[in-house]
């Protein structure tokens, strides 16, 4: 029995038979995993504590593709219908730092995770 395993999938397990000396390839088509869980939560501003709404992201780290919450005009984000797990989270906001978050969700839960960003004194070129 081979199992595939990848976060954020569901894990498939073939049957395979090897006889000796023989090299066997098994292909899997793993389908997204889908839970009951909810992370969600603000990106304020770390020095004002006002929320952040203007071109930033947070962005849930998977191995195979990210996910990607905008944030509304209140600085809310939400990742909906996640497994239990361990996620690492980063919230990406024009001129601040990035700031990184870990939560282990459990099934059914609901998480809430806020940002506080520090803004960055760093200058960029304007050709980014």
């Amino acid at each position: 029995m081979v199992t595939a395993t990848v976060k954020g999938f569901e894990p498939s397990r073939r049957e395979v038979t090897i006889n000796d000396e023989e090299v066997v390839t098994v292909d899997f088509c793993l389908r997204q995993a889908v839970g009951t869980g909810t992370i969600r939560g603000r990106v304020l501003d770390s020095s004002s504590g006002t929320p952040i709404s203007t071109g930033g992201a947070v962005v849930l780290i998977l191995p195979l593709g990210n996910r990607y919450a905008s944030l509304n005009g209140d600085g809310y984000y939400e990742f909906r219908d996640l497994p239990a797990d361990n996620y690492e989270l980063w919230a990406s906001v024009p001129s601040c730092e990035d700031e990184k978050v870990t939560v282990a969700l459990g099934d059914g839960e609901t998480k809430t995770a806020d940002f506080q960003c520090v803004r960055s004194k760093r200058v960029e070129p304007p050709w980014g």
